[in-house]
């Protein structure tokens, strides 16, 4: 797909780092909110694809550009960690579950499409104008996230967010099934 120029010259970088073709996958849902996985493919076919990195923003640039920097940073630490043991996937048995888990969708899924990378984004000024677009779009959906602080402190915040009702479909890629939600099955019975 054709990116800005600071997106190729990064999406460029990632390739020359990891030594293989940089897959970029934009997965906006209905919510609104511009999502990038940048992932290499699988080095044999009945592998799942590990080396990944997401990003999610109301800047769909920004989002392209978390997902290929995690992707850089992802390898980057497996580098470092040294070769880890392949977890066998538990999906074989459940065949949208599986591709979920393969995760290769440049050569498994053959109706997707090569698109233009289109950044028609508006973006707040501020963390709490951001905070309040998110809110709002899942609020639209009839969504409230949760968050839970971990730790706070004035150099540092760790905080998990959980949205109930959305899937957590990454956990497939680790090799657990997850059935999807109420959401999940309106999508899967109305394409």
């Amino acid at each position: 797909m054709p990116l800005p120029d600071e997106l190729a010259a990064l999406h460029k970088e990632a390739e020359r780092r990891l030594r293989w073709q940089v897959w970029l996958l934009e997965m906006t849902t209905d919510l609104g909110v511009p999502a990038y996985w940048a992932y290499t493919p699988a080095p044999e076919p009945t592998a799942a694809a590990r080396l990944r990195g997401c990003g999610a923003s109301l800047s769909a640039r920004y989002a392209a550009e978390r997902a290929l920097s995690e992707l850089i940073q992802s390898y980057s630490l497996r580098t470092e960690a040294g070769p880890t043991k392949e977890r066998r996937g538990q999906t074989p048995a459940y065949p949208p579950l599986h591709r979920c888990y393969l995760a290769d969708f440049s050569t498994r899924i053959p109706e997707a499409n090569v698109v233009p990378f289109s950044d028609n984004t508006t973006v707040p000024d501020t963390p709490h104008g951001h905070l309040a677009a998110l809110r709002e779009a899942l609020g639209t959906s009839g969504f409230t996230p949760r968050a839970y602080e971990r730790h706070v402190s004035d150099n540092l915040a760790v905080v998990n967010i959980i949205i109930p009702g959305l899937e957590r479909f990454f956990l497939i890629t680790e090799g657990d099934v997850v059935v999807p939600g109420s959401r999940g099955i309106t999508f899967l019975n109305h394409p």
